[in-house]
């Protein structure tokens, strides 16, 4: 009966960690100064090392057909974007990776969906009302970050290009969070 016992038991523990990302997926979902997953300012822009990084989703690269012709490196968990992988100019090196999935864990704290009030609380804060494709959004460099922001998006009537007051903007979420390579 011990041994029964003690053997369904084990077979428990192992299906509950084979549930569990391995210490690898941990890593490879982690947001901090200056790096996404395995992505650092020394990735070069090129799907197959994104691939390498992120082997668990699909790497796709797009060429936008806009008269600025911007190119991508689209990150997907099954049929969730993850991540959005932007170049420098000349398309070699990484500029900015956004982030849209709460699966990253942020070492400084705040996660997409975070209201604005959980990832501030009662620090100061530098934001700015976002502008052409960004308008409607406020964008917030993180405390203790020169490479970090956070884009909030709410409900707000105001006019275009201003920040809502502090009232509402507390009520707000972050939809992405973008590391900046420098």
């Amino acid at each position: 009966m011990f041994l029964k016992t003690t053997s369904l038991f084990l077979f428990g523990v192992c299906l509950l960690l084979s549930g569990l990302p391995s210490a690898k997926a941990q890593t490879a979902l982690r947001i901090g100064e200056g790096v996404v997953g395995g992505i650092t300012k020394k990735t070069p822009f090129d799907a197959t090392t994104i691939r390498g990084l992120f082997p668990q989703m699909k790497v796709t690269y797009l060429q936008s057909e806009s008269a600025e012709s911007v190119s991508t490196l689209r990150i997907r968990d099954k049929s969730d974007e993850v991540i959005v992988v932007y170049p420098k100019s000349g398309g070699k090196k990484i500029h900015s990776v956004v982030v849209l999935s709460n699966a990253f864990k942020n070492t400084l704290g705040p996660r997409i969906g975070d209201t604005f009030e959980a990832a501030f609380g009662k620090q100061k804060y530098q934001c700015a009302a976002g502008t052409e494709s960004m308008s409607g959004y406020v964008i917030c460099s993180a405390p203790k970050s020169t490479t970090i922001k956070y884009v909030f998006s709410g409900t707000w009537n105001g006019p275009d290009g201003k920040l809502p007051p502090a009232n509402i903007l507390k009520k707000w979420t972050i939809e992405q969070i973008t590391v900046l390579f420098k």
